[in-house]
């Protein structure tokens, strides 16, 4: 990739760390996690690109395990890391933990799979409440239940205001657009789904202003052809998602994984208001 560019990469203001890390942003800091621990390191980023130690938090007394992929970062004081059957709130600023919010009663184990309350693709945040996907998917056995939840949280007082029932499966993908309509799509594990004859995948809406979830409805499989996911806002309009091209791929009844993710996805765009798909032109099959 980078014989692509002019400069080589420049590793000397670079920082190790152990383990898998992940990282994020609010304000002036990045925050880096552990890979070895439920810690997480700020810093601040010096005149020459280096990393610059400001402090650290250590979740360890709620969680295992503080990756930013379960954590939203709701502004400057504010965040909440996914935690084992709740929230927990802490302020990037001061480095604190401010306190817990219990999920609701109802994701719990349903036929055998656990209440997953989704990654921080799940969670979209709009006029000072959070909606945040949960769902029930075994994705060894790739079996999903047919409906989702979503999780409305305010943010100003840290209560869970309401959960909405989604008729989709899997629901873990959240985006916005600039008028704030909101839209919830299942990830790419769903398709596996028909191996069983599994509930199809799709997609719902909460357009602005509102607070509940409209008539409307994106089905993949009857919009474009395909089963489908990740439907993901461009900008001025126009939407992405990922079409699972199965044809291109035969289940041996073997590992799922490869059936699913070798290079049978392609990029369509779709219109929300009319539900016309078209391939993205030039861009090759991908793993998902």
């Amino acid at each position: 990739v980078f014989s692509e560019f002019e400069e080589e990469l420049n590793l000397k203001t670079a920082r190790e760390f152990s383990g898998w890390s992940d990282l994020g942003t609010s304000g002036k800091y990045l925050f880096v996690s552990s890979g070895e621990g439920p810690t997480v390191e700020r810093f601040t980023i010096g005149d020459a690109g280096e990393l610059e130690p400001a402090g650290k938090i250590d979740f360890g007394n709620h969680v295992q395990d503080a990756s930013f992929y379960n954590q939203t970062i709701v502004s400057e004081t504010k965040a909440y890391l996914v935690g084992d059957g709740e929230y927990i709130v802490w302020n990037p600023t001061s480095l604190e933990i401010v306190g817990t919010i219990p999920f609701p009663e109802d994701i719990v184990e349903r036929e055998g799979i656990p209440g997953y309350v989704g990654m921080d693709r799940s969670a979209v945040l709009r006029d000072g409440l959070l909606y945040h996907t949960a769902s029930w998917s075994d994705t060894e056995s790739l079996t999903f239940l047919p409906d989702s939840r979503i999780i409305v949280l305010d943010t100003n007082t840290d209560e869970i205001v309401k959960v909405l029932t989604a008729n989709c499966p899997d629901l873990a993908i959240a985006d916005r657009d600039e008028a704030g309509n909101l839209y919830f799509s299942n990830w790419v594990w769903a398709p596996g789904g028909l191996i069983k004859e599994g509930p199809s995948t799709c997609a719902v809406r909460i357009r602005a202003g509102h607070e509940e979830l409209d008539d409307w409805s994106l089905q993949y499989a009857e919009a474009s052809g395909y089963e489908g996911a990740t439907l993901g806002y461009l900008g001025k309009g126009s939407w992405i998602f990922s079409s699972f091209k199965n044809e291109l791929a035969s289940y041996a009844g073997d590992d799922p994984f490869d059936w699913l993710f070798g290079n049978v996805w392609e990029l369509s765009t779709i219109d929300p208001e009319t539900l016309e798909t078209a391939p993205v032109s030039g861009l090759p099959q991908n793993g998902g």
